[in-house]
């Protein structure tokens, strides 16, 4: 009898340890929850509904820093993320609810983040998210409502199936610092155009079985027109056009003065008729 109740109170015992540390693994502030790496960081794991639709991730939270976000929750009813400059460790999110990802430009997504969001729509990443300079191993995976991926414009490689199941992109810009291309885009049927703003011609390492259309339009800058029209890969994929004048925009960092107008990024340049750009690597010059 005395050993049957000391098992007893040794399995409640650890009955009762083990909730103990459960609840010091894991904490729980505003819908959001937490696992705790250490006395100084924590980890969001998810997103509970009860969070509402739109969730502001925290620097700190009981005065530890927020710092990687591993999220692997269906049940979610949050429409809107934000992620903060703290996340050092962005590995991935899957969730059903999910339209939009405001992440900061100081936050850094891991080489392996594999985002799995059906509803979500938008994306912008720029260059201090990227650790590196190429995308391999990430994968949006059956993103199938995604009509707009912002590249960070560091990107020298763009492999693998990284946009593989994105059925709703429509449109792709590559970056002009793109050196390889050998992503596969047979699973993005809507895809019509894409944009390389690359100089000299990527190298490409697909095939026509990587497209499930043949049909796509690639515009190129129009200095590089005959450059990609007979560089091998890319003649065989697309039809090269050059990009068209709508598109045109300059570097964020380019000003310069002609006729006296100042002439700023993103803005609408009241130039003579006669005047036309052509892009030189990171100069821009005038053709009379």
């Amino acid at each position: 009898m005395k050993r049957t109740i000391f098992l007893l109170l040794l399995c409640l015992i650890s009955l009762t340890m083990s909730s103990w540390e459960y609840q010091r693994e894991y904490i729980v502030s505003n819908g959001v929850k937490y696992r705790i790496c250490n006395s100084e960081e924590l980890e969001v794991v998810a997103i509970l509904p009860e969070a509402g639709l739109s969730v502001e991730i925290p620097i700190f939270v009981d005065d530890m820093r927020v710092s990687s976000l591993r999220i692997d929750d269906v049940n979610t009813t949050c429409e809107h993320l934000t992620i903060p400059s703290s996340i050092q460790e962005f590995y991935g999110i899957s969730s059903v609810s999910l339209k939009t990802i405001e992440i900061d430009p100081k936050a850094r997504i891991a080489p392996s983040a594999i985002f799995t969001c059906p509803s979500l729509r938008s994306i912008s990443i720029s260059n201090d998210n990227l650790p590196g300079t190429d995308m391999y191993d990430w994968r949006f995976k059956n993103c199938v409502s995604l009509t707009e991926i912002k590249l960070p414009s560091k990107l020298t490689s763009i492999n693998g199936y990284v946009f593989n199941g994105c059925q709703s992109l429509e449109h792709l810009t590559l970056p002009a610092s793109l050196e390889s291309f050998g992503a596969f885009l047979d699973g993005c049927p809507n895809l019509t155009t894409i944009t390389c703003l690359a100089q000299r011609p990527p190298e490409i390492a697909v095939s026509e079985k990587s497209y499930s259309n043949s049909t796509i339009i690639l515009y190129v800058p129009f200095a590089s027109l005959e450059a990609y029209r007979s560089a091998e890969g890319w003649n065989q994929l697309f039809s090269i056009q050059p990009i068209p004048k709508s598109e045109f925009q300059a570097p964020s960092d380019v000003r310069f003065t002609i006729e006296e107008y100042l002439m700023h990024p993103n803005e609408e340049a009241h130039v003579a008729s006669s005047l036309k750009f052509s892009p030189s690597d990171a100069e821009y010059t005038c053709q009379f």
